[in-house]
């Protein structure tokens, strides 16, 4: 997608819209053009997954602001390793599970969380009080 104009894309989607299948590849590409196109035609909630995961901050924000559910799946625990996400999906309210305070704990580890006070009071305030190292 790097390659592809905007008035071939364009081309290409009249004739036949891109599957979903094509998600993770788009996001990759961080064409912001291309996305808006594809999230309006599957829905921000699918897409908002593959945003998260790819830790693109300007596609998080448009699924969000397109009404993405945060609440259908844990995206806490697939943000961790970025502060802008982190913030766009927290600034939601969404709940801390189990999962995803292990997952920060295995990055914290790992020594791949990047704004380390962030996350942590992110799960201090919904009541993961101890952090083990």
């Amino acid at each position: 997608f790097d390659t592809i104009s905007k008035d071939m894309f364009d081309l290409l989607w009249e004739i036949t819209p891109m599957d979903f299948k094509w998600c993770a590849f788009l996001v990759q590409s961080e064409r912001l053009d291309f996305w808006k196109r594809f999230v309006d035609h599957h829905g921000p909630t699918p897409c908002l997954r593959d945003a998260v995961q790819g830790l693109w901050s300007e596609g998080v924000a448009y699924c969000l602001y397109q009404g993405a559910d945060v609440y259908s799946k844990d995206y806490v625990k697939l943000c961790i390793r970025s502060p802008e996400v982190f913030r766009q999906i927290t600034q939601c309210n969404p709940s801390a599970t189990k999962e995803a305070y292990a997952e920060f704990l295995l990055q914290l580890q790992l020594r791949r969380v990047p704004d380390v006070a962030l996350v942590e009071e992110f799960f201090w305030t919904h009541g993961f009080k101890e952090i083990h190292l």
